[in-house]
């Protein structure tokens, strides 16, 4: 099949754009449907595989059964059906939801471990999938980073992919017949273990395929034991122990070398490569890698279950609490995906207080006493900024903790009616009652129009922050996110613009000099820092060729997870910088990137948000981690 002789062409409604992978069994392509306006991944199934003897009738019926699987982490089927391709046939293919962030892999290319709790999260939510999967008869066998896709939004959710080679379950087979393992041919106790020629014999040599990926296949489906779904439980924890410590457990030279240590190799424990890893979450995986399934996790959904309950304990953190600060300084807020632990509630928290704790620089925030921003982020359920929880305090403490805080209030009360009397007796009452009505108001100078060029740090962008870093001077604001968790943002704003008026256009000139694709970075607006979090409008884009105007709402019931108002995709500018430019009248919004207009609702081009945020900030957002910014021109302009 010749890739590029589609591309370009149309597949019944849908418009194949470009080619996103192939593997043996199929080749994958992005396409879009214009009447519905949406991305699709259409997989087109090989001509020597569809040419095979009953083929056509098993794709349809598996293909009708992955469609059922409608789960927020399974990627969903739209659609199948045949595609007469001329002089290759008719060829079947399958139209599945487009997910455009990347692999599990690609986040894994650099042999790091991800942050603990981002890993439990992908793995529970895996596992959670992979239950759902086995209720209705289907063991995955092949659940591998490569087929673990991440979406391209904030919160970068993960969804498990290709089913294909998926086998239902033998539905009349009793539990009580699952077999731990058979011995290999020659083996025995007295001759002890095979030899990996023999091993190689067995495998390549036997009837049929053997079916799955050999970084990740469980000891069963090697010695072509039945598989159930404790199989798919043996490969999601070869995910995790990765996710964990940057590695597999297992590591050869050849594919061969690698089924041997599967079947007769204890995996490592995962501390012994990640020392960070607790011993909680060591232990769930050395028992989702036992050799006899027996001995693992007995379903998925006790997987899932016991990671909940061990990410709801790794979450009992203590945060620092959010300070308010001059319009300066920056905000970070985390999204619900990762927030940013600054420190770890002890194993038994009803014996001994919670404590911040340090790490190293490349894993952790420096705490927000000693930052240049305001960190917005989401506190645990311990106390916030104490760093004690209060129920451990003895109750003579306790009393005396209050007794000092009285008199602190009584001594300030004091204070104040001194200093309203002496004003009273120097001042006519007039400008008295003139101060009582101004004093409670926090209004600020309507900000009016400039343009930045960064010579200088005249606007007093921000300088620094935690995991940032910045130098303004010679045409540019260059601006160093360094290891960060993913879905945390960045809104540094100037301190010398006022606030925003009703209308005008935002005008940013930027480039990401480093970093990968799901680093978002935009212009944001009618900024509003509220409690823990922000509200605000962002318009943003990314490395694939995305755009979004995201709306933060502090008082969401998912305040760190933005709500996106609109998304497309426009022409990207490799290696060159992008201008970004949003124009607000009021409630309604229109954009443009490069000086081409954004399809926000056409023909108008517009978005309207009735009720919206007003005043607030202008700024900019930007996401990490390992990213790089240089803004080279920032302008306002007002009609």
């Amino acid at each position: 099949m010749d890739s590029d002789a589609l591309i370009g062409q149309r597949l019944g409604a849908y418009l194949i754009q470009r080619k996103l992978g192939e593997g043996a069994m199929a080749r994958v392509y992005k396409a879009y449907h214009s009447r519905l306006r949406r991305d699709v991944a259409i997989k087109i199934i090989r001509p020597e595989v569809a040419a095979r003897p009953g083929f056509a009738a098993r794709f349809e019926r598996e293909a009708q059964l992955i469609a059922s699987l409608e789960h927020p982490h399974i990627v969903a089927v739209y659609d199948f059906g045949e595609a007469d391709l001329g002089r290759l046939g008719t060829i079947p293919y399958l139209v599945m939801q487009y997910v455009g962030g990347g692999t599990l892999r690609d986040l894994l290319r650099n042999r790091r471990p991800l942050d603990q709790k981002l890993a439990i999260r992908y793995a529970r939510d895996l596992a959670r999938a992979l239950h759902l999967a086995h209720e209705r008869g289907i063991v995955h066998r092949d659940v591998k980073p490569q087929n673990m896709l991440l979406s391209s939004g904030p919160q970068r959710e993960i969804l498990l992919s290709d089913f294909g080679i998926a086998k239902l379950l033998d539905r009349r087979a009793s539990p009580a017949v699952r077999r731990d393992r058979l011995p290999l041919p020659d083996e025995s106790e007295e001759e002890g273990e095979p030899t990996q020629p023999e091993l190689e014999h067995l495998q390549l040599t036997s009837a049929g395929e053997l079916i799955g990926t050999a970084a990740y296949m469980a000891p069963e489906q090697i010695k072509r034991l039945p598989v159930d779904e404790r199989t798919d439980i043996y490969a999601l924890g070869v995910v995790l122990f990765q996710m964990l410590t940057g590695h597999p457990p297992f590591e050869a030279d050849s594919a061969v070398g690698l089924l041997y240590q599967h079947v007769y190799r204890t995996a490592p424990d995962a501390r012994t490569i990640n020392p960070a890893v607790s011993e909680k979450l060591a232990r769930m995986t050395a028992r989702a890698l036992a050799k006899a399934p027996d001995e693992r996790f007995q379903s998925a959904a006790e997987l899932a279950q016991a990671l909940d309950l061990l990410l709801s304990r790794e979450s009992e953190a203590i945060y620092p609490s959010p300070r308010d600060q001059d319009s300066g300084r920056m905000l970070a807020q985390p999204g619900r995906a990762s927030a940013l632990e600054l420190a770890a509630a002890p194993e038994d928290s009803s014996a001994a207080p919670a404590q911040i704790t340090t790490a190293p620089s490349h894993t952790e925030t420096p705490p927000a006493a000693t930052s240049a921003l305001t960190s917005v982020l989401r506190p645990g359920r311990a106390s916030i900024g104490t760093g004690t929880h209060s129920q451990t305090l003895p109750a003579s403490l306790r009393r005396q903790i209050w007794e000092r805080r009285w008199l602190s209030f009584a001594l300030g009360g004091l204070v104040l009616l001194l200093l309203i009397a002496t004003t009273l007796m120097q001042s006519p009452l007039s400008s008295w009652l003139r101060f009582l009505n101004t004093s409670g108001s926090t209004s600020e100078a309507v900000a009016r129009p400039f343009t930045d060029t960064f010579q200088n740090n005249q606007q007093r962008w921000t300088e620094s922050a935690p995991a940032l870093s910045t130098a303004i001077g010679n045409g540019q604001y260059l601006i160093t996110i360094d290891w960060t968790p993913p879905a945390t943002y960045y809104f540094p704003y100037p301190q010398a613009v006022g606030s925003l008026p009703a209308s005008f256009t935002l005008q940013a000139q930027m480039q990401r000099l480093a970093g990968e694709e799901e680093n978002w970075y935009g212009i944001a607006f009618r900024l509003h820092p509220e409690g823990n979090y922000v509200s605000c409008y962002a318009l943003v884009i990314d490395g694939a060729g995305h755009y979004a105007l995201w709306k933060f709402d502090a008082h969401a019931a998912q305040p760190g997870t933005p709500l996106v108002l609109v998304s497309g995709t426009y022409p990207p500018r490799p290696h060159a910088p992008d201008t970004l430019e949003i124009s607000v009248r009021g409630d309604t919004f229109t954009a443009r990137i490069n000086a081409v207009p954004l399809d926000f609702n056409a023909p108008t081009h517009s978005v309207s948000d009735r009720g919206g945020y007003s005043g607030g900030k202008a700024g900019l957002l930007l996401t990490g981690p390992n990213a790089r910014f240089s803004i080279t021109r920032f302008s306002l302009t007002v009609p």
